[in-house]
């Protein structure tokens, strides 16, 4: 189980687990990638603390998108911004909101599917750590 914080990490399964105060779904796209055997796809945005965790891993084992990404179970991404695809249309009406911090309620939700998620931005603190070591 690895866990990354720093973009451009990313997550590639056929099932995700995600945690988001935030869902931004965006209209299908065609699908460009002859390695994903789906006509469309169906672009999405994770945003404000968001997670997302490999809950059913590929078969095969391959990458699609992503040459790094994660693909064992319980492998996931944290951060301020993330954005993914999924094979499947997202239903946000089956997200269950409930407290996802001490002040924060979060939707809690499962996509299947082919699912690809990126993290577009870590969080401001994790961001200005690295700015300053460098």
């Amino acid at each position: 189980m690895t866990l990354a914080y720093i973009p451009p990490a990313s997550i590639e399964c056929d099932e995700a687990s995600i945690k988001t105060r935030r869902i931004v779904t965006r209209p299908p796209q065609r699908n460009q990638n002859s390695r994903l055997k789906r006509p469309l796809i169906y672009p999405f945005k994770l945003d404000l603390n968001s997670e997302a965790y490999v809950k059913k891993e590929l078969k095969p084992k391959e990458p699609i998108f992503d040459s790094k990404s994660m693909l064992n179970v319980g492998d996931g991404i944290i951060g301020a911004i993330i954005s993914g695809l999924s094979g499947l249309p997202i239903r946000k009406n089956r997200a269950t909101v409930k407290k996802g911090s001490g002040t924060h309620k979060a939707s809690f939700l499962d996509i299947e599917g082919f699912v690809y998620v990126k993290l577009e931005k870590a969080f401001r603190g994790i961001e200005a750590k690295r700015y300053l070591t460098s």
